[in-house]
């Protein structure tokens, strides 16, 4: 992934949903910063466009935009209102890949693309979820915008290793107090992501349940359109646990659609927010306790 980061300068994560793209990204991103890179996270509720000057509060040089869930944020911009609208000129809506290609050739004017990375995840799904929808591919719409697209470098990321996944379902266990039985049987059984077993493990360890344990009996094989696969379910609480380790961290202002509010996208990471909401979430180095 460093590599094709790297050598194209802009990079798009693949995968099924709970797959572990975000995870491999962060982790990606966490690297680059602590090599100096700053890194700039678009909120997802934000409003992107190219900036008219370079971007406040940030440096010069060496910056990494982290862009989570592009599915989404294309497939949100058929209802958003432009902030703009209000003039004549401007139309009431504007396809989130013009303005993120747009943004890109701003930034690249500015800065050079020597000084820019691109980190982006996105769900390959080509079955549609729900009726009436398109499926997670087709929202991105690769066809209709080559411009864009053809920036990135396509990294897939492969499903879980039933070998791996028993370990790491040993291991998840042990650290969440959860007693897990015949890992191995479990871990053939999975549907091949590691957001599966995280929240098999998360049910297992409701004390309402009883004793903390997961078996074969009590493993689901998948929860994908059941209430816990849910946005803000069980996956979602563990992030924001993960983030509650006694570090510090300082987030800029909200008004920015690059700031990482409401909480940076690792732990013990100090953001920076550019000023007058044309920044965004500057993330450089480890705060302190």
């Amino acid at each position: 992934m460093e590599d094709l980061l790297r050598g194209r300068g802009a990079l798009l994560v693949v995968g099924k949903s709970g797959i572990g793209k975000t995870r491999e990204a962060v982790h990606l991103a966490q690297m680059l910063n602590n090599e100096g890179w700053t890194v700039l996270y678009l909120r997802p509720d934000a409003w992107l466009d190219a900036p008219s000057r370079p971007l406040d509060g940030v440096p010069a040089r060496k910056l990494l935009l982290l862009l989570d869930n592009l599915n989404a944020h294309c497939h949100r911009a058929r209802r958003e209102v432009s902030p703009r609208a209000d003039s004549l000129a401007m139309p009431l809506h504007e396809p989130f890949q013009k303005r993120l290609l747009r943004t890109l050739e701003a930034l690249e004017a500015f800065y050079g693309r020597g000084e820019i990375l691109v980190l982006a995840t996105a769900r390959n799904e080509r079955v549609p979820e729900r009726e009436g929808e398109p499926a997670e591919w087709d929202k991105l719409e690769w066809e209709r915008y080559p411009d864009l697209w053809g920036w990135f470098a396509l990294y897939e990321v492969p499903e879980l290793d039933p070998e791996v996944a028993a370990c790491l379902l040993e291991g998840l266990g042990k650290a969440a107090g959860v007693c897990v039985e015949g890992a191995e049987t479990i871990a053939r059984r999975n549907d091949g992501t590691l957001r599966n077993l995280v929240e098999n493990l998360d049910m297992a360890a409701n004390p309402e349940r009883g004793l903390p344990a997961l078996t074969p009996e009590t493993f689901r094989d998948t929860l994908r359109g059941t209430w816990a696969s849910a946005t803000g379910g069980p996956w979602s609480a563990i992030r924001r646990r993960s983030t509650s380790t006694g570090r510090r961290c300082c987030c800029g202002a909200t008004a920015s659609p690059w700031n990482a509010a409401p909480s940076c996208p690792w732990p013990g990471t100090c953001c920076r927010g550019g000023a007058r909401g044309s920044g965004g979430c500057a993330c450089r180095a480890p705060c302190g306790t």
